[in-house]
């Protein structure tokens, strides 16, 4: 009877991932880099990864490959969350540097809707 393993494929990828995510979060924070550029151009690494672990892993005598398919959910919505958390990041830094800008616009939009109110009370 032959000793088989049994060996979850995606384990790697999925801390290798994690601490580039964490390293990009943490280069947002403290250096100023845009991390929703590099997430959105990076994804393709976690499939380069994963097929990576397969290959070696089904070279390997004796050993039976089992997905880790809650480790690759979990780092689906942890990426998820980074670019949402990114965009709103970005969103609000725009605002700020731009604030009088956007106040002028709302003012503008106020006084629009002012007199077109003014028109339909009129045409009523």
């Amino acid at each position: 009877m032959e000793n088989t393993k049994t060996k979850k494929v995606g384990t790697f990828t999925i801390g290798f991932c994690l601490i580039l995510i964490g390293i990009a979060a943490f280069a947002s924070m403290f250096i100023g880099i845009k991390v929703l550029k590099y997430t959105l151009y990076a994804w393709p690494i976690i499939l380069i990864l994963i097929g990576a672990e397969i290959l070696y892993y089904s070279t390997k005598e004796n050993i039976t490959l089992k997905y880790d398919l809650l480790g690759i959910i979990l780092l689906c919505f942890i990426f998820g969350v980074t670019i949402f958390g990114s965009i709103a990041s970005q969103a609000l830094n725009d605002y700020i540097d731009n604030r009088d800008y956007y106040i002028e616009k709302i003012a503008e939009y106020t006084q629009t809707q002012k007199q077109l109110d003014c028109i339909d009370k009129i045409n009523n």
